[in-house]
């Protein structure tokens, strides 16, 4: 069963992704670092956290937008941009694998959300001066971020009230609400970036400088990218520990042996299959 396939065989097709990703990066001197339990890995492990199936690359607004448009003319198959699951806006986009099938255990059935193996590709957007405006900004991006996520399920698993309210809301407006407000400062000229496809972008609040001043780091058998004050970025991401890894039951994948990983077939053939029944 697709389930049955290797963490390590994943890993490195995930890496494959990466490799054609760094060399349109490279070539167009694209500004981009790991980040999250990528950077993480580089500097624990060399490489992936070995029970991660995940790899999460950042640029500043202005690099992301240029790599995509690039990407979407310049990546050979069957490896290809995904802005979009079916009608759905994504909040950041991923590279993938068409040949092959990822489909996370919370979205099985859900064929809009049916892809290949990925890599996640992230914009980094500037904030407001002040620490008071900083919290403000914050507040209402978290806010939209979740009303957003509300809408990858359907209105009977909205358990709370204030979800269903929620997903009452059209799902358009939120996005171009959220995607005014987070592009209205310049990442270039700004002092701090968030994660503003978080729903908690308070706690992922950085120096945007840790993003600027770069440094190669070993990621398997590849240089890849990342914050040359590695340090400070982990510290303020993950805690001061974080040369610790967690406890077994902590360590979690996006799949959790739930959804459906398969290397050797398409995830249009999944999703063809589904449609016929």
């Amino acid at each position: 069963m697709a389930n049955s396939v290797c963490l390590r065989d994943l890993q490195l097709a995930e890496l494959d992704i990466l490799i054609e990703t760094i060399k349109i990066l490279k070539r167009y001197n694209l500004r981009y670092s790991m980040i999250g339990g990528t950077m993480l890995g580089a500097i624990r492990h060399k490489g992936f956290i070995p029970w991660d199936d995940d790899i999460d690359i950042a640029l500043p607004r202005k690099d992301y937008e240029r790599f995509l448009d690039i990407a979407e003319k310049e990546l050979p198959k069957p490896y290809a941009v995904l802005r979009k699951f079916g009608k759905h806006e994504c909040m950041y986009a991923k590279i993938h694998n068409t040949d092959t099938t990822f489909i996370e255990s919370s979205t099985v059935g859900w064929k809009d959300y049916y892809k290949g193996v990925f890599i996640d590709i992230m914009p980094l957007d500037g904030m407001p001066s002040s620490e008071k405006a900083r919290k403000k900004y914050c507040k209402r991006i978290g806010n939209l971020v979740k009303t957003f996520n509300w809408h990858r399920f359907n209105f009977k698993y909205c358990k709370s009230l204030k979800a269903k309210l929620c997903y009452l809301i059209p799902e358009k407006w939120i996005f171009k609400k959220w995607k005014k407000l987070i592009t209205k400062y310049d990442f270039d000229v700004s002092d701090y970036t968030c994660f503003a496809w978080s729903h908690r972008p308070g706690r992922l609040t950085f120096q945007k400088e840790l993003f600027t001043n770069l440094a190669k780091y070993e990621f398997e058998n590849i240089e890849v990218c990342g914050c040359q004050d590695y340090d400070g970025y982990l510290k303020s991401h993950f805690g001061t520990d974080y040369m610790v890894p967690p406890p077994e039951n902590k360590r979690g994948t996006h799949n959790n042996g739930n959804g459906i990983v398969d290397l050797n077939k398409s995830y249009l053939i999944y999703l063809q299959e589904g449609r016929q029944k």
